[in-house]
């Protein structure tokens, strides 16, 4: 954990908030017939920033960077492997089919259809169109290596 701010202790930050009972809806157009506002005092909170190196998310450089050491790859060659790797999967799934990674998982295309929503901002009916999107499904190895812990 790291400060990024200027908290009375290590590792923290300070920032500005309300207790949750000190907020109230208030007469307001916001589009769902009111406004939250603070009615109390505002209080100090100190809050736990994690390091950026321990952040779950692996960004694409990242990965290739790992394939790379892994596999005694250059680094240009292995940003170019997870590239193709990236590019097949898009194609495949694109072309309407599946991919599947035994003792990882399967990539797949999954419809949805239309349907009636909600503009958040106003509160108006809107149609969603029908879409498509991209699903992943763990394979039995991969969810045994994650249950392992």
């Amino acid at each position: 954990m790291r400060n990024i701010g200027t908290g009375s202790g290590a590792n923290t930050t300070r920032c500005c908030a309300r207790w949750p009972n000190d907020w109230v809806l208030s007469p307001g157009n916001t589009g769902l017939g009111g406004r939250w506002a603070a009615a109390g005092p505002a209080v100090s909170l100190n809050v736990l920033v994690p390091e950026p190196g321990s952040w779950t998310d692996v960004t694409k450089q990242e990965l290739a960077q790992k394939v790379a050491s892994d596999a005694g790859l250059n680094g240009p060659d292995a940003k170019a492997a997870v590239d193709a790797a990236f590019d097949a999967i898009t194609a495949e799934l694109a072309a309407g089919g599946d991919v599947a990674v035994a003792g990882f998982g399967k990539f797949s295309v999954t419809n949805r259809s239309a349907r009636e929503g909600r503009n958040p901002a106003t509160g108006e009916a809107i149609q969603i169109a029908a879409s498509k999107a991209a699903k992943f499904s763990a394979g039995a190895a991969l969810k045994k290596t994650l249950n392992a812990r």
